[in-house]
């Protein structure tokens, strides 16, 4: 299980990587001496980098250093946007047309016509379908796919949430990556440990994977006394 599984608990926290400005203001606020170029110096000197430990500050910096001459240029602090991504999965409308028999439901073979389906490779197909199709019944109706395509958008978001809370793309969210977050910074500070010690699941300090809730299996039905 990785951590954007469990990271939508703290999905209020979103913010942009390097605060809530623009990427030329970001730029000229950490270009301290106006040279078009901003050193490791000016970099780490930022209010976010402060609260980070120089290593993980060193691992942000030649995420961002696309050259690796030592120094950011304003087209590589530029913050890239995220482009709304569309799903592999037929919203209501295309399954509509997709479904030329109206029967209601989609066979594999009428989901291949979906262009963005249709680019995934021949297994994935099968395996994704296999997923939407619970009752195997060998065609998916609507709801089955709304749903899985729901789950699909959702860890989407999750995964970029993480991207911008986990400043040096280890996987881990550390202390100090968590309280710099803008929205965790306007809360007291008794309030910030409480919040990530409840994250924190098994106690070490960090967030990962390992602190995702997990999930309550069933138990078998007690057959005695049948």
């Amino acid at each position: 299980m990785r951590l954007h599984h469990f990271i939508c608990i703290i999905a209020t926290l979103s913010q942009p990587a390097l605060g809530g400005e623009g990427a030329s203001e970001i730029f000229d606020t950490l270009d301290t001496n106006s040279d078009k170029m901003i050193t490791f110096e000016e970099f780490r000197a930022g209010k976010r980098m402060q609260s980070l430990p120089v290593e993980n500050v060193q691992k942000l910096f030649s995420r961002f250093d696309k050259n690796s001459d030592g120094t950011l240029s304003p087209s590589e602090l530029k913050r890239r946007k995220h482009k709304a991504r569309r799903s592999v999965l037929p919203g209501q409308k295309e399954f509509q047309q997709l479904d030329v028999d109206s029967s209601g439901d989609l066979t594999l073979e009428e989901l291949q016509a979906f262009e963005l389906f249709s680019q995934m490779r021949g297994q994935r197909q099968s395996r994704l379908f296999k997923r939407i199709d619970r009752d195997q019944s060998g065609a998916a109706t609507a709801a089955e796919m709304r749903k899985v395509r729901a789950n699909m958008m959702k860890r989407g978001q999750q995964r970029r949430l993480v991207n911008r809370l986990d400043a040096d793309g280890d996987q881990i969210i550390t202390t100090e990556e968590f309280e710099s977050s803008d929205f965790i910074q306007k809360l007291p500070e008794e309030k910030k440990r409480a919040l990530f010690q409840k994250l924190d699941r098994n106690k070490d300090g960090k967030l990962d994977a390992s602190d995702a809730p997990r999930k309550k299996k069933r138990g078998r039905k007690d057959q005695r006394g049948k």
